[in-house]
């Protein structure tokens, strides 16, 4: 029996070019109209791989997606807003040259950095999404 949990249907798809191609293109349109295209992707999928699902089903999967899909875009938002705010001073942290450093709350808990690469939140802003953003205008 396959897991249906959205993350493995995703992941699932992905691995299909042209359904992988759909569902990016398709990533800013409403719920409905997403069901509407994608709940066929979907059972062909499925059915390619000798699991025929009733239309309930397909249409289930379709929604879960969706709501998938779009939480990882507001999880990316939050990130790259949380990346271009500018950094807030910590006078708890101190940073050697050797970019090892420590993070000291009280005088009994120390966290030390040892051996790891120090990445500046500052750092993400470099990181582009190769994708156009979406747009609040309705498709057409």
């Amino acid at each position: 029996m396959p897991n249906f949990d959205p993350t493995f249907v995703f992941h699932r798809l992905v691995q299909d070019d042209q359904a992988l191609d759909g569902i990016v293109a398709d990533r800013c349109l409403d719920q409905e109209l997403f069901v509407e295209r994608h709940r066929h992707t979907i059972a062909r999928h499925y059915a390619s791989e000798g699991l025929h699902l009733e239309e309930a089903k397909t249409r289930q999967l379709a929604e879960d997606l969706w709501t998938y899909m779009h939480h990882l875009m507001s999880l990316t938002r939050r990130k790259t807003a949380a990346a271009r705010r500018p950094a807030r001073a910590n006078p708890d942290r101190t940073v050697n040259a050797e970019g090892q450093g420590n993070l000291c709350r009280d005088d009994d808990e120390r966290i030390l950095f040892r051996g790891r690469q120090r990445m500046d939140i500052r750092d993400l802003e470099s990181i582009q999404d190769p994708r156009p953003p979406c747009s609040d205008k309705p498709p057409e």
